[in-house]
């Protein structure tokens, strides 16, 4: 004999599986991101320091957006930022 369940049952049942689940899953570690000098950047970027000076150069003066920090006197970079901004291009 075939049972057949309702949608609303299904999601009862994933529910439940999930509130059974919850306390024996490990906490959620918070993600730290890497920040990366310029030689760094371009090498991830595949460019030379060169062309990162002037991406934060023109960002600095409102062409185009390009993430970078200051340190100090230092330019740092958000690998992931890059990396987003890398893959919105």
């Amino acid at each position: 004999m075939k049972t057949t369940l309702e949608p609303q049952d299904i999601d009862a049942i994933a529910l439940r599986v999930v509130e059974l689940l919850v306390p024996h899953l490990p906490p959620p570690q918070p993600t730290q991101d890497e920040f990366i000098t310029v030689d760094e950047a371009a090498a991830l970027l595949r460019t030379a320091p060169s062309r990162i000076y002037q991406k934060v150069s023109d960002a600095r003066h409102g062409i185009g957006t390009f993430p970078f920090m200051k340190e100090g006197q230092r330019l740092l970079f958000s690998k992931s930022a890059l990396l987003e901004w890398l893959a919105g291009r």
